[in-house]
């Protein structure tokens, strides 16, 4: 082994360390599942000794500590799985520090990390996205063809045109945070929470942002919970042009919320990715299980993404459009014209969003022997 590899397995195996104490007190999810591991009964958790055999079968596999166990809530009996499907279960270490990095081209990240800049590179490709309606780029206001806008005439102009509602993106955010949605209300845009969109409000934003129109959906989306834009998640892997649907999910939000994503509270119904077809529950990001939405009380279990095919084959032309990363998470909009919209697609998805519903992915990812990655 020359230097350079030793160089890099001791800074992996330091990382490793770092994300091995410092994970379970800083995410507040990991925080969360650590607690509930804590006072589950012991009624519903396996014995002590299956547990601490479990604990060192995956740690053995896959050379890092499995904090996804209690993520997963492994421990419970519940989940009564053989030896093999437990090691199914990737860890997030192994998928972010060790997996993913191996297919990365740094020089072309910026594509897909900006929502500005990839905005302006799926409509370069002819890649059906939202309506932009305006942006904020370092302190100014611009209009969707990039010409200087005052925002009184931006705020104006919307109103002209009967848009109703109205999405302030950050360009960096993740997780639906930080996100501000204006709704027209007799003549002004307010959010929920009695922010009124004013010349003031966006000359005073200190990040970059994506101004877009809400879409609308499927009338069966519609139907599950009309208050959330309800996105499918298709993870997809592209070698050489020949393209892999690997996993897929329905993301719903709840409780009033006008987001989606599972880290705002959102549920997520697992996929057959060959059929469409949708497991019988709906499942958090906390791993609690619904088996009708909360609000609408719609039922899951016989439900169905229509024309599935038909699709997935949109979205492998979308793939197969963006060479230069061999796997990506599509946020794909279902909508009401029947079209397969593309709101963003990113490298860092989270494959905590899908196995929760779908369990482990390692033959789909086809991770046959984990310590040549630490290699």
């Amino acid at each position: 082994m020359d230097m350079k590899k030793i160089y890099t397995y001791i800074r992996l195996r330091f990382s490793e360390l770092k994300h091995r104490i410092f994970y379970p007190k800083r995410y507040d999810k990991m925080i969360i599942a650590i607690k509930k591991y804590k006072n589950c009964p012991a009624s519903m958790k396996k014995n002590k000794y299956q547990i601490k055999r479990e604990i060192k079968l995956l740690k053995d596999y896959w050379g890092c500590y499995p904090l996804h166990y209690y993520r997963y809530e492994l421990y419970k009996k519940e989940k009564e799985l053989s030896d093999e499907e437990l090691l199914d279960y990737i860890p997030e270490f192994f998928f972010y520090r060790l997996f993913l990095p191996k297919f990365e081209d740094k020089r072309y990240k910026f594509l897909i990390e900006e929502k500005n800049i990839t905005d302006t590179y799926f409509r370069g490709l002819g890649i059906k996205t939202a309506n932009t309606l305006a942006k904020v780029i370092k302190g100014s206001l611009y209009n969707s063809a990039m010409e200087n806008e005052k925002p009184e005439n931006f705020i104006t102009e919307i109103k002209k045109k009967g848009i109703q509602k109205v999405f302030f993106k950050p360009v960096d955010g993740q997780g639906g945070y930080g996100i501000d949605i204006f709704s027209l209300i007799e003549d002004e845009y307010l959010t929920k929470e009695g922010i009124k969109l004013t010349e003031e409000y966006i000359s005073n934003l200190k990040n970059d942002y994506i101004i877009q129109e809400k879409l609308e959906q499927s009338e069966k989306l519609n139907k599950i919970y009309p208050n959330s834009i309800n996105t499918l998640r298709i993870a997809t892997e592209n070698i050489n042009g020949n393209i892999r649907i690997l996993c897929a999910t329905l993301r719903i939000g709840r409780d009033g919320k006008e987001v989606d994503n599972s880290a705002q509270g959102g549920i997520v119904l697992g996929l057959d990715v060959n059929t469409g077809e949708s497991k019988k529950n709906a499942i958090t990001e906390l791993c609690e299980k619904y088996y009708s939405h909360p609000n609408t009380n719609f039922q899951f279990g016989e439900f169905k993404i229509e024309n599935w095919s038909e699709t997935m084959e949109i979205i492998k032309k979308l793939a197969r459009k963006i060479p230069y990363f061999r796997y990506l998470g599509w946020d794909i909009v279902l909508s009401s014209k029947e079209e397969i919209i593309a709101i963003e697609t990113n490298l860092s998805f989270g494959i905590d969003h899908y196995q929760i519903p779908l369990g482990g992915l390692r033959k789909v990812f086809k991770i046959e022997n984990p310590k040549e990655w630490w290699e």
